[in-house]
Formats: C-alpha cells, sequence, structure tokens
C-alpha cells in the first residue's frame, strides 16, 4: 500500500497464488480371479459362498448355493457384466478386500487479489472501497483408473469463485453523533465433481434402459454392488452448481450522551442461493 495524495487518498493491494500437488493413496476391492464373469470358486480366503435366489427351499425358504460357486451365465444380466468388467485387476495378491491400491496425485491452486481505497473528504467526512475477487481449482483424483471411477462426491475438479466489495463512508456531525453508511456485496459460484476431461460417452454395453443421459453433465450410472465391492461411476449428487450472492444496505446513527451510546439504524439485505444437482 501506498499514499496517493498525502493524508488524503491512500491505497492498498495484494495478491496470492498457491499451488499444491498432493500424494494419494487409494484403497479399493476389486473381484478376484473369474468373479467379474461369476465365477466365485477360487478357492481364495475370504469369498463367501453365492447363493441362487431362485433357487429356495419351500418348506424352509433357505436358498441353494451355485454349484461350484459359479452363476450360470444366462442369469448374468449382460449390463451387470459390463460394469464388473470395468474393476481394474487387483495389483495387491492374497486378499479380497483393500486389494487394488492406485497412487494418483491430487491438484489443487487458489488465488486471492485485494484491493482498498481510503479517501479523507475532510476532518469529519471519510470515503472508503474495498474489493476482493478468489477462485480456486482441485483436482481429486478418482479411486481407480478410467470408467470404474469409483468416485466420491469430491473426486475431479471442483471450481470456486468468489467476488465481494463494499463502500462506505463516516460522516462525524459533532464529537458526540457521527453516522456510518454501508454497502455491499457477495457472490459465490461452485462447481463441484466434474470428472477430469469431462464427462465421458456412455458406452452403449453400459447404457441403462429408459434413460436418456445428456453427455455436457452426465456420465455412466453409480453402481454400488453387493458383497463389499467399490462402487463404480461417478458419484451421486454430481455434478452440482451452486451460486449465491447477497447484497446489503446498512446505515447507523452513532449517538455520545454522557456515559451512553446509543445506535440507531436500519439495514436491508437481499440474498439469493441457487442450486443444481444430479442424483444418479
Amino acid at each position: 500500500g501506498f499514499p496517493i495524495i498525502k493524508n488524503k487518498l491512500f491505497f492498498f493491494a495484494d495478491w496470492q497464488d498457491t499451488d499444491q500437488h498432493t500424494p494419494v493413496v487409494d484403497k479399493s476391492t476389486v473381484p478376484v480371479f473369474n468373479e467379474a464373469n461369476g465365477d466365485f470358486s477360487g478357492g481364495i480366503s475370504g469369498v463367501k459362498t453365492v447363493y441362487d435366489p431362485n433357487n429356495a427351499d419351500p418348506n424352509t425358504g433357505v436358498r441353494a448355493p451355485f454349484p461350484n460357486n459359479i452363476i450360470p451365465q444366462n442369469e448374468i444380466s449382460s449390463i451387470g457384466k459390463a460394469f464388473a468388467a470395468l474393476y481394474p485387476q487387483p495389483n495387491v495378491s492374497g486378499v479380497v478386500r483393500n486389494n487394488y491400491l492406485f497412487e494418483p496425485t491430487g491438484l489443487s491452486q487458489s488465488m486471492q487479489g485485494d484491493g482498498r481505497m481510503d479517501y479523507r473528504i475532510s476532518e469529519s467526512d471519510q470515503i472508503f472501497g474495498r474489493y476482493t475477487q478468489l477462485g480456486s481449482t482441485r483436482l481429486s483424483p478418482p479411486k481407480m483408473p478410467g470408467l470404474a471411477c469409483g468416485c466420491s462426491y469430491s473426486a475431479g475438479n471442483t471450481f470456486s469463485y468468489s467476488k465481494l466489495g463494499s463502500l462506505g463512508e463516516t460522516h462525524i456531525f459533532t464529537p458526540n453523533t457521527l453516522n456510518e453508511f454501508r454497502i455491499g456485496f457477495n457472490w459465490n459460484y461452485n462447481h463441484d465433481g466434474v470428472p477430469q476431461g469431462g464427462y465421458p460417452a456412455v458406452p452403449s454395453n453400459l447404457a441403462i434402459p429408459g434413460i436418456v443421459g445428456d453427455s455436457s453433465d452426465q456420465g455412466i450410472a453409480y453402481m454400488s454392488p453387493s458383497g463389499g465391492y467399490s462402487s463404480l461411476g461417478l458419484a451421486t449428487y454430481t455434478p452440482t452448481w451452486a451460486s449465491s450472492s447477497e447484497r446489503q444496505i446498512r446505515d447507523t446513527l452513532n449517538l455520545i450522551r454522557g456515559r451512553h451510546t446509543i445506535r440507531v439504524g436500519g439495514e436491508y439485505r437481499w440474498t439469493q442461493f441457487n442450486l443444481f444437482q444430479l442424483d444418479r
């Protein structure tokens, strides 16, 4: 900061930029051997018996296991099989849980600039104005590569942008009476859950019948298989667009009377909040 006119006009400004690269270690549970094709006969410790939902004892209701722990191909949904094929091969041997490690790098950048100007019109009248603009971009990598993703809500690119400004005037009528006038605004915008590189086109074998997708803001559907396997696809409630703004006008008259201070005034606020979100 520096004075433009001595004892009259003063200016201040600053700028900051921060870049961060953060190593990430993610663990996922993916199918072993031929489990993605319905074959659970691998014999590895921890693989559970798979029961046939269409073959139950009419007296007890207990379901019978699939022979050799293998699901017949004609009982597997083609879409389900296509989703299961998205899983990467395990890279941690000998276990059926947390058997895939992915070590990407998270990126983040934030920038902020501030400016303020103060002007002393006279000994009894002063005004100021200030403005701040800031933004950030964060890339949180997915837990698995490709369309498998296994993304959480915060995965992908997150954009945040804000603007804030205010004007104020202080007027001294007498040593015991002064008035403060303020007007200000703030505006915030957030865009969460955007995959790195944008939304990929949905292959025909992964398309859910009856659902028409928009490639401008939708990727493949979110899937959460039972059996402890990691989820597939993009997270629910993504993408999210949110913006908020607030405008404020305030005037306060300060009256100092002996040992007492009386403050009289009024304030007007106009607040807006807009939200767009997709539940997959």
